[in-house]
Formats: C-alpha cells, structure tokens, sequence
C-alpha cells in the first residue's frame, strides 16, 4: 500500500499463526514492491531504504527491528540506490559477433584481441553527442593481455590506441589530439594498464537515435607469448560524455547527477587442450570425445564439454575435442 503517493512511502503488514522457519544463513523473500518508471524520467539515482521495520515470531515477540523508534533488537536494513541512466557505455571483446559480449574465452596462444568500446542510447529519445572522455580503462593482468603502444600518426589523433571510430561520427568537427589517446599512462602500476581516449567535435554534435548503440573507439591489445590461461577483467572509471552545449549526459566511475551504465568484461584465456581433456587425465582421447557425445544437444551445455563456449553441446565441440586428440595437458602453457 502506498502511504503518500508524493515521495513513495510503502509499507506492507502480515500476520501468521505458523511462522516461516529461516535456518541459519537461510534467507527467505517475503514480498515484492513493484514500481513504475514515468515516461521520459530524467536519468539520476533513486534511494530505497526501510523504516520502522519490524519482525516477530508467532507471538508477535520482537526478533528484529530497524529504524524504529521502539526497537530493541537491532536488524540490518541496508539501503539500496537505483540507477536511471540515459546511456549505456560497454566493453565488447568479441565485436565481431552481434550484440555485445563482456564474456568472452580466447585460447592461449593468440596473438592479438580488439575490444570496442560502444554507447547505446537508451534514453527514450534522440541523444545529441558533442564529446566523450574515456578516462581510465583499466585492464587488471597485462601478463595475459597489454594493450598495444601506438603513437597517433595523423593530426587529429584518430588512430592511436585506443582508436576513435571516426565511422560512427560523420557530423562535426572531431578530435582527440587535445590529450591525444594514451594505450598506457601507467597510473596502474606494474603489471597493469589503464587507457585513455578523449575526442570532441568542435562544432556539431553527433545524433545517436533512441536503442541504438554505436561504436565510439576500439582499443588494440596483444596476447603476450606464453600467456598463462586464467582470467582477467577489463572495466571503465573516470568516463563522461556530453551534449551540445557540453552538459553531461552521462558519467561513471564515480557517477555524477547523470549516472552512465558501464559493465565490466571478463576475459579468460584457456588452452584448448586442457579445455578438451573433458575426463581430465591429462590426455586427450576417445574416452573424452565418448563422454562428450553423450550430453550431445544438451541446452545449456555443461561448462566442461562445451569446447567453444557457446552454450550448447553439439558436432562443432566434437570437432574441436578431435582437432586436440592425442594431445597432454603438459603442453599448455
């Protein structure tokens, strides 16, 4: 039930004579509160907390309360923010496959990846685009993948690393030679890298229709050799983009009164090998390619059988557990 309708007090009481028994470090939902978002609300953070929370036992003794002026037993009741965001700022580590992907696998023994950095307009209108500052990407295993040093060769520092997408940009004046883009800075430390982009049209600005999402730059990383399989995570901070009169319209890391969606990527280097030794006996033989024909089909595919990670069990996985036959585990890196 809403209790004033202006700010969104809700609050719900229930009784039973057989309470619910929550074993330790159980956890049970005892209701949902369903919202509305008004048609063309403003991006921006909304704040949902609890006051004058109680639970009892079949008795209506105390066990718990929290913000509540005749509580004894004190109850943890965190607040939660929600997030309203015009624009969305992701990772794509696979920019050749439709849609986004911020999960990717990728076998030791490449040699280069390209992940795209893309804005999807989510706003429920048109979006005027005059600028963007990518102010920390933040790659947590240079071991596993180093972004590649590259000098912007041309004026206006189109292609260095990270490389603006001059394609997704045909109307104004862009450029990114004002703090030309960096594959680097170093402000990581040692075996981590932080990018940077900045670019920004000096006169139009460039229009990015509601649910659509266009690439705005591609950073370029090399696979180091003898890359150790394992994971590592890629995630933006101190990132911004602008309108046409060079308001905010989105930020994150930290977010400002314009909160910007901006998921991180996980990349994870496997062997190939190892990944088709589905018994693990260190070998890979037919007793691997006879266990993986029997979850053949099989939606979703068992992690362990699925040689090209794509959520299914099929005749590509046992190609792949063929191409690796007769193969040790001793060979990965």
């Amino acid at each position: 039930m809403i209790d004033n309708p202006a700010t969104q007090h809700a609050y719900i009481e229930c009784f039973g004579n057989n309470g619910t028994i929550i074993a330790p470090g159980a956890s049970v939902v005892y209701a949902f509160v369903h919202y509305n978002i008004a048609p063309g609300a403003a991006a921006g953070s909304v704040t949902l907390n609890s006051n004058y929370a109680f639970m009892g036992d079949d008795n209506g003794n105390e066990l718990g309360t929290c913000n509540h002026p005749n509580g004894a037993i004190p109850m943890d009741c965190p607040t939660t923010t929600i997030n309203l965001v015009n624009l969305t700022l992701a990772l794509d580590c696979n920019p050749v496959v439709s849609g986004v992907q911020s999960n990717c696998h990728v076998p030791t023994g490449t040699s280069s990846l390209d992940v795209e950095l893309s804005l999807e307009n989510i706003s429920g209108a048109a979006i005027a685009i005059n600028g963007f500052n990518i102010g920390a990407i933040h790659d947590s295993d240079t071991s596993r993948l180093a972004p590649v040093s590259t000098l912007p060769p041309d004026l206006f520092a189109f292609d260095g690393n990270p490389d603006f997408t001059q394609a997704s940009f045909p109307t104004g004046s862009w450029d990114c030679s004002a703090a030309p883009p960096q594959a680097d800075t170093g402000g990581d430390g040692a075996t981590k890298a932080l990018s940077r982009i900045t670019c920004a049209s000096s006169s139009l600005a460039q229009n990015i229709a509601n649910h659509t999402r266009k690439p705005i730059a591609v950073v370029h990383y090399s696979v180091p050799a003898g890359a150790p399989a394992g994971p590592l995570t890629l995630n933006v901070s101190g990132s911004s983009v602008t309108d046409g009169g060079s308001a905010d319209v989105g930020t994150c890391g930290p977010a400002s009164s314009v909160p910007m969606a901006c998921p991180p990527a996980t990349i994870t280097l496997y062997c190939k090998i190892m990944q088709a030794d589905v018994n693990h006996n260190t070998i890979v033989n037919s007793t691997d390619l006879q266990q993986t024909a029997t979850h053949f089909g099989q939606l979703p595919g068992p992690a362990n059988y699925d040689q090209n990670f794509e959520g299914v069990i099929n005749s590509t996985d046992l190609f792949l557990i063929a191409q690796q036959f007769g193969k040790r585990v001793s060979a990965c890196p």
